[in-house]
């Protein structure tokens, strides 16, 4: 009785062991993918926003108008341009999220799919294995 609590005991403390490992490897991927997926949509969105992309050329000088109420028109571009820079990383971030969560969603719906395939294979095959009776 002593030995089958202690091997409990020591089997839970392995279960607890693994789980911490597969918790810190998996914040370890989630923070690597979402790191590499953050630089990839900066440097994306960042080359969108050159001179030659007409789109957001309104935006500077109506940020740098805003900013000069505050500042005076010395910080104003350097605040505007740093405004600029920081929407440009929060929606970097964004999309890196979206594309974290698209794969685990994947992930998520292949296993699924493994699942239930395992599943509909155990039932069908459940009535052709059945062996001897027990107790015959």
């Amino acid at each position: 009785d002593f030995i089958t609590v202690s091997w409990n005991r020591f089997h839970n403390q392995d279960k607890n062991m693994l789980s911490q490992f597969a918790t810190a490897g998996g914040v370890a991927i989630a923070t690597l993918v979402m790191q590499w997926r953050s630089s990839h949509h900066y440097d994306h969105l960042a080359s969108s926003l050159g001179a030659d992309n007409p789109a957001p050329q309104p935006t500077i000088p109506s940020l740098v108008q805003f900013f000069s109420t505050s500042r005076g028109p010395e910080g104003a571009l350097q605040l505007a341009l740093a405004h600029l820079g920081q929407q440009v990383a929060q929606e970097a971030t964004l999309m890196a999220t979206l594309d974290y969560f698209a794969g685990i969603s994947v992930f998520a719906l292949v296993a699924l799919a493994m699942l239930l395939l395992g599943l509909a294979w155990r039932l069908a095959h459940a009535g052709s294995s059945a062996g001897p009776a027990r107790g015959a």
